[in-house]
């Protein structure tokens, strides 16, 4: 989605006004944050859920210490994602600032 602004106007002064959204893209943009907010709280809960009833099957097909080695693999995994420190974001960033 993109955000239409009006073109900036000049005062008596000839300094540029300051460029504002229109305002049926403003009260639309709070329903575009309304179904973005459920979306990233189902996007959270709904793989929590799953692993609720997952989980116990897991572990009985894998057996108790089995498990115990694949969580700890996990844990390891979750760690290494703390070193990416935002670099993700910020490759996401650069490349979508570059002009072609």
């Amino acid at each position: 989605m993109t955000i239409n602004f009006s073109q900036p106007s000049h005062n008596k002064d000839n300094q540029v006004n300051q460029i504002t959204p229109n305002s049926d893209q403003v009260h639309h943009s709070g329903k575009l944050l309304a179904k973005n907010t459920i979306y990233n709280i189902m996007g959270r809960a709904l793989p929590m859920i799953v692993a609720f009833f997952t989980i116990p099957q897991v572990i009985k097909g894998l057996g108790v210490e089995s498990f115990g080695v694949l969580s700890l693999i996990w844990v390891v995994i979750g760690y290494f994602g703390i070193f990416d420190l935002g670099i993700d974001k910020l490759t996401s960033i650069r490349k979508s600032d570059h002009t072609y």
